[in-house]
């Protein structure tokens, strides 16, 4: 079994999307991006009920847990609680967040998405693990994401966010994560970039190395302007 690293360290969340074969497919596709280096694996799914959902997500679990990857599931606190999954991902239409919290102490995780300074400072009053933002880009895999988020946006939401983890998400594929890291990002989370991708493990690890440098960036660039603070 893979030790897991913390989870504010991961750079990449995979979540799971249509891909040619079905749901074998999907899991294949995300076991392929977690053994190139992404680290979570947020399980989305719209039409399956929740039983199928949570059969899924026990897989996922099953699987991900011997490989040092964390699972969250979409939209589905119940389900993602019935497998054991690590954690869920709400929305602002879906549970009340601060009764998910309730329902769920740490050490399960709850991301919020969160795209306006509003909203951000209500997922941290709420008990936001980590705040998902965007879309960062035109996305086809939400239909009613709305516009692209200016970029500046993830440096403001990064500055209300103080230690909390802030992942963008939306439209994102090789090279347009390292805009979004350098600007206040933390990791990004990616369907089509993988799912879609003829090699999922290849395109997960160029997604890792483009976070990880860009991290790299911000962190050389942030000490040259702050030389005699620690951390």
């Amino acid at each position: 079994m893979i030790e897991r690293a913390p989870f504010a360290e991961v750079a990449v969340h995979v979540v799971t999307g249509p891909r040619p074969g079905g749901w074998p497919a999907e899991r294949d596709a995300a076991l392929a991006a977690i053994s190139a280096g992404a680290r979570i694996v947020q399980l989305r799914d719209k039409t399956s009920s929740a039983r199928e959902l949570a059969e899924k997500a026990h897989e996922l679990v099953t699987i991900c847990r011997k490989r040092g990857a964390y699972v969250l599931v979409n939209d589905r606190l119940d389900v993602a609680l019935a497998a054991g999954a690590d954690g869920a991902h709400l929305g602002e239409s879906d549970l009340p967040w601060r009764a998910a919290r309730r329902i769920a102490p740490r050490p399960f995780v709850l991301g919020f998405s969160a795209a306006t300074a509003e909203s951000a400072r209500e997922a941290l009053a709420a008990g936001a693990d980590y705040v998902g933002a965007g879309p960062a880009y035109v996305t086809g895999s939400k239909l009613d994401a709305g516009d692209p988020l200016p970029t500046a946006r993830f440096g403001e939401l990064r500055a209300l966010l103080g230690e909390t983890p802030l992942v963008a998400i939306g439209g994102i594929a090789s090279g347009g994560a390292a805009p979004l890291v350098r600007a206040g990002a933390d990791a990004v989370a990616v369907i089509s970039a993988v799912m879609g991708a003829d090699d999922p493990g290849e395109a997960a690890r160029r997604l890792v190395a483009e976070v990880l440098a860009a991290r790299a960036e911000r962190a050389a660039l942030a000490a040259k302007r702050h030389p005699h603070k620690r951390g």
